[in-house]
């Protein structure tokens, strides 16, 4: 732990970060450190904040969700400055907000990416899984061509080569047969609720699970000795979990019937309505719960569309959420990816009038989304016949938005859909339009050759600059 004492550690779901965990604390104890856990905020940390500044032994914290618990991160930053602290995020999350990380360090952090494997991992990886009979298939292939398979079809991700397990026909049919034997509707919403949770993030207790499958408490000892739940779920410490986080998102999206998990869902948000004044656990599940990244993992989007309407239509006249510009934002992303723009218009301009009515907010994540909306609509949509206009105020959002939010990417990565817009486009501009939109480009490109090296370290900018080049080109190949 020498150097440094602040490191933050991402992953996607599935990647492992529960299991890098587990073999830190091992190793730091071995190595003298004092290893402390929070996986869930509480009333009383302040005192144990007190008793780590004034005790003097090497103490390693290690805070889960730091975005979530990020008041304890930067208590124990400030009072125990010898601890060093160890912070965990999903990287979905750490994309959007790794700006704010180190003035919740208040100082600089180790960044630790957990998402791609090393050739070391990645061979570690073909050799565990054939010694296990795991290939199928691809049982017959040479190792070569197996670690191709991991590189190259599965992103270097443990996660997508733990689907591609997941996809063999005998293991679903498997999973789909342990999961339904004999058990019975409250269990299976106890079950489906601690599924939610997981996929998540959150570590529930046996109470939070029940409050919001609105199960009688008495229901915990059943739900303890059914045989399905036994197989899935871990019991311990009177805290439960799934025991796998990538089956957790396998078993809603492709075993749990959809008009299930819906019904589920809505039933555990509007439990998190009732309490969620009192107890941050309910306040913060319930943003996470009601956002389209969410659901868009238990919902197969191609096929059931349906779904993700029916899901914020029951949601709109909820208080919390009919005066949420965050609410109306992702209800229009939901629209954006199922082709409905109309609707999705309406949404935005609803999330902006919200947010206008919000003392200070800031709605640059409206603006992003808003701006893709204005450059998809009019690639996809040829109805519209204001696509230029359209170019025009996409451009001018996301170029504010490069400039204002220095270590942000997602302006640039919008920006990749400049491309589209003018392959589909291109031929009906007027030399005036052409150059405005020549200029748009030169000037995207400019400003991400000054970015700093947070936003340039991310792999899509340099693939936004180029596709902004070979925007350039095809917009000259027009005339």
């Amino acid at each position: 732990m020498a150097g440094s004492k602040k490191f933050l550690i991402h992953a996607d779901i599935g990647n492992g970060k529960t299991i890098l965990l587990h073999l830190l604390r091992l190793a730091l104890a071995q190595r003298g450190y004092q290893v402390l856990t929070l996986k869930q905020n509480y009333d009383s940390i302040d005192d144990d904040v007190r008793l780590l500044a004034d005790d003097s032994q090497k103490y390693v914290v290690i805070v889960e969700e730091i975005f979530r618990n990020s008041d304890v991160v930067e208590k124990v930053s400030f009072a125990a400055p010898h601890c060093a602290v160890i912070a965990t995020a999903r990287s979905s999350t750490f994309d959007l907000r790794n700006n704010d990380v180190e003035e919740i360090f208040q100082q600089n952090f180790i960044e630790v990416d957990l998402n791609q494997l090393s050739l070391r991992e990645a061979s570690d990886l073909v050799n565990l899984a054939s010694e296990n009979g795991l290939w199928g298939d691809l049982s017959s292939k040479s190792f070569d061509q197996k670690l191709q398979f991991i590189q190259n079809k599965c992103g270097n991700e443990i996660r997508s080569f733990l689907l591609h397990l997941l996809e063999s026909p005998s293991f679903k049919n498997k999973i789909r047969e342990t999961f339904y034997a004999g058990i019975d509707g409250e269990i299976l919403n106890c079950i489906v609720v601690l599924l939610f949770l997981d996929v998540a993030n959150f570590n529930p207790d046996l109470l939070t699970v029940a409050q919001l499958a609105q199960v009688d408490l008495l229901r915990q000892a059943k739900l303890k000795k059914d045989q399905t739940s036994r197989e899935y779920v871990d019991f311990a410490s009177g805290r439960i979990r799934v025991k796998s986080s990538i089956l957790s998102q396998y078993i809603l999206k492709e075993i749990i019937d959809y008009d299930v998990s819906l019904k589920y869902l809505i039933k555990a948000i509007r439990a998190c309505e009732v309490g969620r004044r009192e107890n941050r656990l309910l306040h913060e599940a319930q943003k996470e719960l009601m956002k389209f990244s969410f659901i868009d993992k238990i919902f197969a989007r191609t096929k059931n569309s349906d779904h993700y309407v029916q899901f914020y239509d029951n949601l709109r006249t909820l208080p919390s959420m009919a005066r949420n510009p965050q609410f109306w934002l992702q209800y229009a992303i939901a629209r954006i990816e199922h082709s409905e723009y109309k609707s999705a218009d309406v949404l935005f301009r609803t999330a902006y009038s919200i947010a206008r009515s919000i003392p200070n907010y800031n709605p640059f994540q409206i603006d992003n989304h808003f701006a893709r909306f204005l450059l998809v609509s009019r690639t996809l949509d040829h109805s519209y016949g204001d696509y230029f206009k359209a170019f025009i105020d996409a451009h001018g959002l996301l170029i504010k938005q490069a400039r204002t939010e220095q270590h942000a990417y997602y302006p640039f990565k919008v920006a990749r859909s400049y491309y589209d817009f003018v392959l589909q486009n291109g031929p009906k501009l007027v030399p005036e339009q052409k150059g405005a939109i020549e200029s748009a480009i030169q000037q995207m490109i400019k400003q991400i050759d000054r970015s700093s090296k947070h936003v340039l370290r991310y792999r899509l900018v340099q693939e936004a600059r180029g596709d902004l080049v070979r925007t350039s080109e095809l917009l000259k190949s027009f005339g």
